[in-house]
């Protein structure tokens, strides 16, 4: 018997009605997941809540978006609504298990999220719960990405001993069975894990150029050897998603700039690894490889476009026009911008599309962090925002709205001293609420 996902893709490619699946179980079956996903918010430490708030709210609204899809589909079947419901089901799949992941980032015993995942399932088997498949999942999914890293070229001494001792754990725990043994394995496996998110550091930032500077001009060799691995690994990442991408893309011109970028990631790599052996190196070499980096990347993403294509700025996956957030990594997708006007709140979004003010602020942003644009030019829309705040008439209905707006706004300045992707996403959709109320009081 097809599951109900299978039953929908056959209707979809062959619109036959005695292919469609069985909605009201699906209906019901998804209220109850629904309700177990908030009751288990509801139980979750108020501190937690706070630190899940963005993806939280992605999910709930998930979840409430495909109750309603299928709810339409059943009463009204339709080949063309079914692509759109299974493409947003795909969606809402991936923003619900990065929303778990980071649960066990922030609540497990390690700063791994990986890691955790595999004491979850391992408590959640001990309790009873039919784990035992999930657990061993669990553990072959964290080897094989510790393998990756390990094969990634440049990583420290150290941290390579680290990875590798922890992956030999884990290799370890899969021959074992639920027991003292096992446990006492994860218990290495917690005090390893710790040990290597320590040498691992921090995620590599937007401005990762004036951080590596930094860490030349100092003397801990470490964090410096670290850092440029967590970049190397980045890059490495992302060669491995523009092959995919190429291998989906039939076009020889996106072949060409795909191959370029390709050949420009193994130069950064070589410098890296150059700067690195080097006492003394030069980041003038770097600097000028990591410009040609962004334009290419421009020029791929341009290209993809035009052929009614997008990849995630982040991962590089393919990400089909219309979709909100990138599958793969639930990035928030930036939407393409033609003019750069200037634009008062009161212009309201025509039909489902974005707020221009906010298309504009993602574009600008955007050529910020990727370095085609300086502060100042930053600033500037910046003080343009707060130009558009003023110019609004006071409205006693409206008074908490703009305050949201307010406070978004200087969130906006801070983040210019330390631009991420990310943190970018959050202010965005906060001001993105406001000024869809905003917005719809000016047109009164």
């Amino acid at each position: 018997m097809k599951s109900f996902q299978e039953a929908l893709e056959a209707y979809a490619s062959s619109p036959e009605r005695s292919d469609l699946p069985d909605f009201y179980s699906f209906i019901q079956g998804l209220e109850e997941h629904f309700a177990g996903w908030q009751s288990g918010l509801a139980q979750m430490p108020e501190e937690l809540r706070e630190q899940l708030l963005e993806i939280e709210e992605r999910v709930g609204q998930g979840y409430i978006d495909c109750l309603q899809g299928a709810q339409e589909l059943s009463e009204s079947p339709d080949p063309g609504l079914a692509q759109v419901f299974l493409r947003l089901h795909r969606q809402h799949s991936q923003n619900l298990f990065h929303f778990q992941e980071e649960v066990w980032r922030l609540q497990g015993p390690t700063p791994l999220a990986g890691i955790n995942q595999i004491f979850w399932a391992y408590e959640s088997w001990m309790d009873g719960a039919n784990h035992q498949e999930y657990y061993w999942h669990c553990i072959e999914a964290e080897r094989k990405r510790l393998l990756y890293a390990i094969e990634t070229p440049g990583m420290e001494v150290e941290l390579l001993g680290c990875a590798g001792a922890l992956r030999e754990a884990l290799e370890q725990l899969l021959r074992v069975a639920g027991g003292p043994e096992s446990e006492s394995l994860l218990d290495e496996i917690q005090r390893m894990a710790h040990r290597y998110a320590e040498l691992l550091g921090p995620e590599v930032s937007p401005n990762w150029l004036a951080h590596l500077e930094v860490l030349l001009g100092s003397e801990d060799e470490t964090e410096l050897h670290a850092f440029v691995w967590r970049k190397l690994s980045e890059l490495h990442s992302l060669s491995i998603g523009v092959d995919e991408l190429l291998q989906q893309v039939e076009s020889a011109l996106v072949g060409e700039k795909g191959k370029e970028l390709q050949g420009l990631f193994e130069e950064m790599t070589s410098a890296l690894q150059d700067l690195l052996e080097n006492e003394g190196s030069s980041l003038d070499e770097i600097r000028e490889i990591d410009e040609d980096m962004k334009k290419a990347r421009q020029d791929v993403l341009g290209l993809l476009d035009a052929q009614g294509r997008l990849a995630c700025p982040k991962c590089a996956a393919t990400v089909e026009k219309g979709l909100k957030f990138c599958p793969d990594c639930s990035f928030r997708m930036l939407q393409q911008v033609e003019q750069r006007e200037q634009l008062d709140l009161a212009a309201a979004p025509e039909g489902n599309s974005a707020n221009p003010n906010l298309v504009y602020l993602q574009a600008i942003s955007q050529q910020f962090v990727d370095g085609q644009i300086d502060r100042q030019a930053m600033e500037a829309e910046v003080g343009r925002w707060r130009q558009l705040l003023a110019a609004v008439p006071g409205d006693a209905r409206l008074q908490s709205q703009l305050e949201q707006l307010a406070e978004a706004v200087e969130r906006l300045q801070a983040w210019v001293d330390t631009p991420s992707l990310a943190s970018l996403t959050m202010i965005v959709e906060e001001m993105e609420r406001a000024l869809h109320e905003v917005a719809g009081a000016e047109v009164k």
